[in-house]
């Protein structure tokens, strides 16, 4: 027995001292001293009587040991991100198929059996006090926050907020209902394991079978054209579980449709379609391009069926093209026309032919020739240089600095066209010179390039750089023939067009720059005054276009932008500045201009500035960044940035049945289809109830034997008083 309200010895015995004292005083009449037996009994049972009262007040308690049933919960989570919204049969979802599977079989499967405790999850996970409460629909399905709830119920109880209102009782369990669409498909990411006597069920929902689904992950537009040229643009369309039917692509331009192309699919499960379209650049500004792909029957998850790029018409603006010479032949003469057909060109001539100085100067004033720039900043006035056949031997030092930096730093190109013996460009004997070119003579290897039956034709990287088009080749009736016989490109640089034998046309990047080098014999040949210049004339525009992307104003700022992470919707978009020298710049002023938004950018180091933006989910984004300093104009740019598309829900809707039961393998879960559950599944949760012990203190007072022992000493002392006569 314990007196819980005991006030401690000393004050115990002093107050029982005081009572006996003070009944001991209350007796000390002349009336009881005359009855001493029957004094001292009344004395006793009033002390008893006052002692148990005082007893009762210092509570007198004993424990005991309480024994309750307690019944177990089961954790539930639902999936309730986008991808469960897909109906795949019928008009039931399936979120709305995993409620239903989880009332047959798990809830009414045994009404012994747990308590369930529903929580949802899609970024994050919630809980709800019934299943009606579940949240609809979340961008992304986070899988790690269900462990994160399971880890504080098994260390801490309810890991907080509404749910604490209820007992959670013992966790019995886990169930988990998903498509495995989850963001992070990493199983090294999961926990190894939980406790082993928590039995987790994992429940995959959604079609066994797959259902037909069109896919365009992206669209291929160049970032910028010119007003009244064509475009090209490309859509790569990914077909599954579309067998021998067809594909109808799509295209606007600013929520016009102006063009449909159908694709057929063949017998094969997945396949990679492409529709191509051709688009005139008719009006100036931004123009939106959307392609969507469709199918006659039903789709699965026709969410990912459209995308949007943005591309911006521009004014056609002239680059500055020097031809620079020293041999004057036909070949020369046809190249110089074609440059001068070239709208979008403003072409300097410049020929060193005539030796004497005084003609020399005298037909430079009369024809309008210029001379070669003596140093890099002559030659950085240029986009273009054209450089015919030339003897290097008699280029300067400064000359052969200047037009090296012109390629590699100011971002400049350059066209080598063919020559023999000292105007050979892959005979100079100048290192810095003979590294310009993208190609090197073979002396062990020459092939016989008299032959008029050669087929030319374009590479994998002829087509992507569309300085021609295989159409243009076919359209020449005359044979295209290789000027060296033992020409070999250098590793680095690629071939954009061929013989059967030899490159004819090879391109390589020098620093910021391109160098492009023809190896074509002839070149007056393929030039057709009747057909506007002929293939000669295509093909000079296009290398110029090709190798000539930087431009003057543009060549002191590079632009570049990229997701943060890979899959995020933030952003980071870097800057460099350039002096005049292409020096890196600090300390200037930077503006990068984002439709009608101006932001200011961060200098993180010498000539490099940074700005980081959140929310950025467009794919495609016009921007333009500026710069100065101390009031001088640095230059400008303005680029059409095509980022990677922001992984989203809606890309991969299938039951991911290979995910789940990796993730069940690691967890030594269970993994259930939706579709094959036949058995009882809560069975597996072993104690649906548990045996829970709790020690209390009871007080001992307040019972019937106390009472009537009290009450018997009190009518006792009351019947001796009355019997003697004292009441």
């Amino acid at each position: 027995m314990i007196f819980v309200d005991y006030p401690g010895h000393f004050f115990a015995i002093a107050l029982l001292a005081v009572l006996t004292a003070l009944i001991a005083l209350a007796f000390r009449t002349d009336k009881l001293k005359k009855l001493k037996r029957w004094a001292r009994l009344l004395m006793l049972l009033q002390y008893v009587a006052v002692l148990i009262l005082l007893l009762i007040m210092w509570n007198p308690s004993s424990q005991r040991t309480v024994e309750n049933m307690s019944t177990n919960s089961v954790l539930v989570f639902f999936d309730t991100s986008r991808s469960m919204s897909i109906a795949e049969t019928g008009t039931r979802n399936r979120l709305r198929k995993a409620l239903e599977l989880f009332d047959k079989k798990f809830r009414s499967a045994d009404n012994e059996g747990p308590n369930f405790r529903i929580y949802g999850f899609d970024n994050h996970s919630y809980y709800c006090y019934q299943t009606d409460a579940l949240r609809k629909w979340g961008e992304h399905s986070n899988m790690h926050s269900i462990f994160d709830v399971i880890d504080k119920y098994q260390a801490k109880g309810p890991p907080g907020g509404s749910e604490q209102a209820a007992p959670a009782g013992n966790v019995a369990g886990a169930i988990i209902f998903t498509d495995g669409q989850a963001n992070n498909k990493n199983i090294n990411a999961y926990p190894a394991r939980f406790d082993e006597d928590l039995p987790i069920i994992i429940v995959g929902v959604g079609s066994a079978t797959p259902k037909p689904d069109v896919a365009i992950q992206r669209m291929q537009v160049p970032s910028r054209a010119a007003i009244d040229t064509a475009y090209s643009v490309q859509v790569p369309v990914t077909v599954k579980c579309l067998y021998n039917d067809t594909v109808t692509v799509e295209l606007s331009k600013d929520d016009h449709i102006i063009d449909t192309q159908q694709l057929s699919t063949s017998n094969v499960y997945e396949q990679n379609l492409r529709a191509q379209f051709a688009v005139g650049a008719n009006t100036l500004g931004r123009h939106i391009l959307t392609a969507k792909a469709t199918i006659t029957g039903e789709e699965v998850n026709p969410a990912n069926n459209i995308r949007s790029t943005m591309i911006e018409v521009v004014e056609q603006t002239q680059m500055k093209v020097l031809f620079y010479s020293q041999v004057l032949n036909p070949d020369i003469g046809k190249v110089r026309q074609a440059l001068a057909r070239d709208k979008k060109v403003k072409m300097s001539l410049g020929l060193d032919v005539v030796t004497a100085p005084v003609l020399a100067k005298s037909a430079m004033a009369m024809y309008g020739h210029v001379r070669l720039p003596e140093n890099a900043a002559g030659f950085y006035e240029y986009d273009v240089i054209v450089l015919g056949p030339c003897s290097a031997d008699t280029f300067s030092d400064q000359q052969i600095e200047g037009l090296y930096s012109f390629v590699a730093k100011r971002g400049g190109g350059l066209i080598l066209l063919p020559g023999w013996g000292e105007y050979d460009p892959l005979q100079w004997a100048n290192p810095k010179a003979r590294a310009l070119a993208p190609a090197v003579a073979d002396t062990q290897h020459a092939y016989d390039t008299a032959s008029d039956q050669l087929q030319t034709q374009l590479t994998l990287e002829g087509v992507d750089s569309r300085f021609l088009t295989s159409q243009d080749l076919r359209e020449n009736d005359d044979p295209i023939l290789p000027y060296y016989p033992n020409f070999r490109k250098k590793p680095a640089a690629a071939t954009l067009a061929s013989t059967d034998k030899l490159p004819i046309v090879t391109a390589h990047r020098l620093g910021r720059g391109r160098v492009c080098m023809l190896n074509v014999s002839g070149l007056s040949a393929i030039y057709r005054e009747d057909l506007e210049g002929g293939l000669l004339q295509k093909l000079i525009s296009g290398l110029t276009a090709y190798v000539g992307k930087v431009t003057s104003v543009e060549s002191a700022i590079e632009l570049f932008a990229q997701r943060q992470n890979g899959n995020t919707s933030k952003a980071t978009f870097n800057a460099r500045v350039y002096d005049r020298s292409f020096n890196p710049v600090a300390g200037a002023t930077v503006l990068l201009t984002i439709g009608d938004d101006v932001f200011h950018m961060d200098q993180a180091g010498p000539g490099h500035y940074v700005l980081s933006m959140d929310n950025v989910r467009d794919r495609s984004l016009i921007a333009r960044v500026q710069a100065e300093i101390d009031g001088r104009f640095l230059g400008q740019k303005s680029v059409a940035i095509d980022l990677p598309g922001v992984r989203g829900e809606m890309d991969n809707v299938e039951l991911d049945h290979r995910f789940l039961k990796t993730l069940a393998e690691k967890l030594k879960a269970r993994y259930y289809d939706a579709g094959n559950i036949d058995e009882n599944p809560t069975r597996i949760f072993k104690a649906q109830r548990r045996l829970q012990s709790d020690t209390q203190l009871t007080s001992t007072w307040p019972r019937w034997s106390v009472l009537i022992f009290l009450c018997a000493v009190l009518i006792a002392n009351w019947a001796i008083r009355r019997g003697i006569g004292l009441v």
